[in-house]
């Protein structure tokens, strides 16, 4: 079966009716407000760093338009300063510092949040259109539970879709449950599992034989690969028996 892309939201993106838009909004309207009223009693050199806030929400969770939102906000602020500066240069001067400063910080978390989403993009890429059935599973309080699963997992434990396994113990697919406790003594011990067979038992009942190969993720979760080999098992079963059959009637 084919799965057609879908093109999803890209970074940069402005979604109507995104909560976090709002939250943009009420820290920029504070910032201007709280410096607005700092201008008016002589206050300049604590109430600037409120801009961070927006400046650093905008450009990580909107990185296209970072750069150019901070040299709004550093512009909008110059703005607001002049008629305060009265022929002061020195704070002329350091409304157009801070001006800088607001664009060199929106443009470095912009750059970074954008190298982190094109990794995130990469290996999400990686993970869901592998040929591998592939799980993140957490560990838990109890049961180790599935937290993440691609197209190929769900399919080769009989589910049509991958979030309906989201939140299922993995052990509840096992056909014997005591083998997940062979893989977490070698992830234990190694850091990692491969070539571990054994048998998982689909929704459907059915069995499936499978290659289990997996690592520990720093955070203590654990990425486990499943390759169905049961065509080639039962192959292997028919071979078997079938020189059984031929050693019984050579003899």
């Amino acid at each position: 079966m084919v799965r057609a892309a879908v093109p999803g939201p890209q970074a940069g993106d402005l979604m109507p009716g995104d909560p976090r838009l709002l939250l943009v909004a009420a820290s920029v309207i504070i910032a201007f407000a709280a410096n607005a009223v700092g201008l008016l009693f002589g206050i300049t050199s604590v109430l600037p760093h409120l801009f961070y806030l927006p400046i650093v929400l905008t450009a990580y969770w909107f990185p296209r338009r970072g750069t150019l939102f901070s040299l709004a906000l550093g512009l909008g602020y110059l703005v607001m300063t002049l008629p305060f500066a009265g022929g002061d240069p020195w704070l002329i001067v350091a409304a157009l510092s801070r001006t800088v400063v607001f664009v060199a910080i929106g443009a470095v978390v912009s750059f970074l949040s954008l190298r982190l989403r094109e990794q995130e993009q990469r290996y999400r890429g990686v993970f869901d259109n592998s040929e591998a059935g592939t799980f993140i599973i957490s560990p838990g309080d109890g049961a180790p539970r599935i937290e993440e699963a691609n197209y190929v997992g769900a399919a080769l434990l009989g589910s049509a879709a991958a979030g309906d396994l989201i939140g299922e113990p993995i052990t509840r697919f096992l056909d014997d449950p005591g083998a997940w406790g062979g893989v977490q003594a070698r992830l234990r011990s190694e850091n990692a599992v491969y070539g571990y067979e054994t048998a998982f038992r689909r929704l459907d009942g059915g069995v499936v034989q499978a290659i289990a190969s997996g690592g520990r993720l720093p955070d203590g979760r654990v990425i486990l690969t499943l390759v169905d080999i049961t065509a080639r098992k039962n192959a292997e079963d028919a071979l078997r028996q079938a020189n059984t059959k031929l050693n019984t009637m050579g003899r």
